[in-house]
């Protein structure tokens, strides 16, 4: 059994059944999926390429090209460019991910954002992006990539239920 797993069920359950009255077990919130984001201002394919080969390396998981929805005129960007890359992790990936992010990238980094959304999820942006130790073996090609958006699902609406799992999690909000 995966750590993370074990101190979800023991310690986070527990507090958050003290905190909030609830029927049932299953109605408390859970983490469901991650989402790892970059995205990027023009049509640059050096730097689309990059941020791909990143997504990869931090996830351990393939990623996509993010394409536009519409024309840009400014940005010289047409309908169905490609303009970002992202890769959704779940499970058992998710959870490594979280070791990681928890353990090594929020202990160490202080130049990070945290906002929480009212559509069931919280997001992280991550300024340096070098913290991640592949990326930093290879530095000349990762170099010139923007931050690392992190968007983390939860099952539930409520953002007091979402708040206080991150408390529950040691994540300052």
């Amino acid at each position: 059994m995966h750590f993370l797993t074990y101190y979800n069920n023991n310690v986070v359950k527990y507090d958050l059944i003290n905190k909030f009255i609830c029927k049932n077990s299953a109605t408390l919130p859970k983490l469901s999926f991650i989402s790892l984001r970059f995205n990027f201002n023009s049509h640059d394919l050096k730097q689309l390429f990059s941020g791909l080969f990143a997504l990869e390396l931090i996830a351990g998981q393939k990623s996509t090209f993010i394409k536009s929805n519409s024309f840009n005129l400014n940005l010289k960007i047409k309908k169905g460019y490609p303009i970002g890359c992202k890769v959704v992790l779940r499970n058992f990936k998710m959870q490594q991910f979280l070791v990681k992010l928890f353990n090594k990238i929020l202990t160490t980094n202080k130049k990070y954002k945290i906002s929480v959304k009212p559509n069931n999820s919280f997001s992280i942006t991550i300024k340096n992006i070098l913290i991640f130790s592949k990326l930093e073996k290879n530095y000349q090609f990762f170099k010139n990539l923007n931050s690392l958006n992190i968007s983390i699902g939860v099952n539930t609406k409520d953002i007091n239920f979402i708040k206080f799992l991150l408390n529950s999690y040691k994540i300052k909000t």
